[in-house]
């Protein structure tokens, strides 16, 4: 019991301080954990232990986004309508980019989390490293590309042909960087240290655009702002992670030998590829509505952002259950509490946003974006159910990419094709567009529930029967 209590108290003082954490806290008394046996295991797996642990990665992605709606509110009155619609455009350009580093982030979990519970951590430690220098230069290279398509990019999107295209491709470049680092930091499960480079993050990005939007820089201020808060991030993350590797407290957990002969290529392919097709599905709509119908761009924006900051929550959860699912699955198990505690910090800001989009919904974007954005709010809550099922098929899909269940990825393709042909057939108009979205999005999340049920049931029919009677 005392040993059980430390446990907790460790992690809730963690949470509240925002002190580096392991995640898995040792034991000061090794004996009395021998003693206590498989008792002690469950403790440590328990509902509210898993609270306690992704209590930090909750918090830091609670202030996170709460100064995302900061610098969202104050630049949506200092900008005007066509300049906030282009900046909703960069934004869906800048996430559909980055899924190439969320896919490697997810790569790199599980690659780390197989050595290491194999005793390779000082291996591990060594191929991360070679990772990071051959990643930093590929963002070098990339960097001089976006240059050179700032011009034929711009034009495609309808966006003044002034840097801020390339700015927000090069940024998406040190999102990669970024990625790499919280990878190790995700793997080591130091949440806290997650939770601290997430406002580091927005808070630099947030700072930035708020000045430059003051100075009147427009689309191009938000693209230098976005670009500098990722290379502050990438940089903090970068010293986070190093530290990490000093304090690494992995257990000696029986692994699947298999999971650890694992390729990076395999992984990459298959997360690069669910992770494009949700970035698509996140962004596809404001992108399209920019295009299709420009003069709708900052009405749809207004309901676009305030809705998908449930998907950003989602993302920040994802960097959760992920290393849980992986490390859990590599030893026989599952991570059925952790998507447990996972839920449970999604749903509740997913509510209390659906309750104000039903009720309120003129007022509400009224009083945070204006008047003069506030045309969008018939759509508001369709919007909200879409962006709430997208919501939590990126939880799902986290969890089924961290146990190797890589053909999740095909109901997200299917689903994206689908979603881009609605949308288009939508013309630009705002509520066609949001329906588009409910539709869509709600058919993909359930398939992937369904698909997340067949892998426990097959999961427990398999370990019934090989377990001796």
């Amino acid at each position: 019991m005392r040993w059980s209590w430390q446990k907790s108290e460790k992690a809730l003082v963690d949470t509240i301080a925002l002190t580096p954490s392991t995640g898995m806290v040792l034991d000061p008394y090794p004996e009395a954990e021998a003693e206590v046996g498989e008792s002690a295991e469950e403790s440590s797996e328990s509902f509210l232990s898993g609270i306690f642990q992704a209590g930090p990665l909750a918090v830091g992605g609670l202030i996170a986004n709460a100064l995302n709606v900061v610098a969202t509110v104050v630049v949506a009155r200092l900008l005007t309508t066509n300049q906030y619609g282009g900046i909703a455009q960069l934004l869906g350009l800048f996430f559909v980019l980055s899924m190439p580093g969320s896919a490697l982030l997810v790569s790199v979990v599980r690659r780390i989390t197989a050595m290491t519970t194999v005793g390779l951590g000082a291996e591990a430690q060594a191929w991360e490293a070679r990772l990071y220098r051959k990643a930093a230069f590929g963002v070098a290279i990339w960097s001089v590309f976006s240059v050179a398509v700032e011009a034929p990019v711009s034009h495609a999107l309808r966006l003044p042909d002034d840097g801020g295209v390339a700015f927000t491709m090069i940024a998406a470049g040190f999102w990669l960087l970024l990625c790499l680092d919280r990878a190790v930091l995700q793997s080591h499960r130091r949440y806290a240290s997650l939770g601290l480079s997430l406002m580091v993050e927005i808070g630099v990005r947030t700072v930035l655009v708020l000045t430059f939007a003051e100075l009147g820089w427009g689309i191009w201020g938000y693209a230098l702002g976005l670009l500098i808060g990722e290379v502050a991030a990438a940089a903090q993350a970068h010293l986070s992670s190093r530290r990490a590797w000093d304090y690494a407290v992995m257990a000696a957990l029986p692994a699947d030998q298999s999971s650890a002969s694992l390729t990076l290529s395999i992984d990459l392919a298959a997360a690069l590829a669910g992770f494009a097709f949700l970035g698509v599905l996140q962004n596809a709509d404001i992108i399209l509505v920019g295009r299709l119908h420009h003069s709708n761009a900052g009405s749809y924006a207004a309901i676009s952002v305030a809705s998908k900051a449930l998907v950003f929550g989602a993302i920040l959860l994802g960097s959760y259950i992920l290393p849980e699912a992986s490390i859990r699955w590599h030893r026989g198990g599952h991570a059925l509490r952790q998507l447990g505690v996972t839920l449970v910090f999604f749903l509740i800001p997913t509510v209390l946003l659906l309750l104000v989009a039903l009720a309120v919904p003129k007022q509400f974007l009224t009083l945070f974006f204006g008047a003069r954005l506030a045309g969008g709010a018939p759509a508001f809550a369709t919007l909200v159910g879409g962006m709430a099922c997208l919501g939590a098929t990126v939880v799902l899909t986290n969890y089924l990419l961290g146990a190797a269940r890589r053909w999740v990825i095909a109901f997200l393709g299917v689903g994206m094709v689908v979603l881009l042909v609605l949308i288009h057939d939508a013309d630009g108009g705002i509520m066609g567009t949001a329906r588009a979205e409910l539709v869509v999005q709600g058919s993909m999340a359930l398939a992937v529930v369904v698909a997340f049920l067949i892998v426990h049931l097959r999961a427990h029919h398999v370990r019934g029967t090989s377990t001796p009677v």
